[in-house]
């Protein structure tokens, strides 16, 4: 009963359109909504909201990063002078 039976155009049968004067009122009701200014304005202000995010963002990533990469220096820094501390001793001997 609740199955969905498809059919062609040509097997519907006709319905009665009657819209007269109402694709003038339907424009002139959405004209405020589809001026081409106000899109590309809000585009624009909403593709830069979502830049200042992504940048806000990507700062205090690239912050932490650098962070990390700086102790990850310094302790290869110390390894290697311990070594190289250890090696001058050896050869001093």
């Amino acid at each position: 009963p609740f199955q969905r039976l498809l059919a062609t155009g040509d097997e519907m049968p006709s319905v009665l359109r009657c819209f007269s004067g109402r694709q003038l009122a339907l424009k002139q009701r959405m004209a405020p909504y589809t001026r081409v200014e106000d899109i590309l304005e809000h585009v624009h202000w909403a593709s830069g909201a979502l830049a200042t995010k992504a940048s806000a963002a990507s700062t205090v990533s690239a912050s932490a990063d650098l962070g990390e990469q700086l102790a990850a220096a310094r302790e290869s820094e110390a390894r290697w002078a311990k070594v190289a501390t250890e090696l001058y001793k050896l050869v001093a001997e």
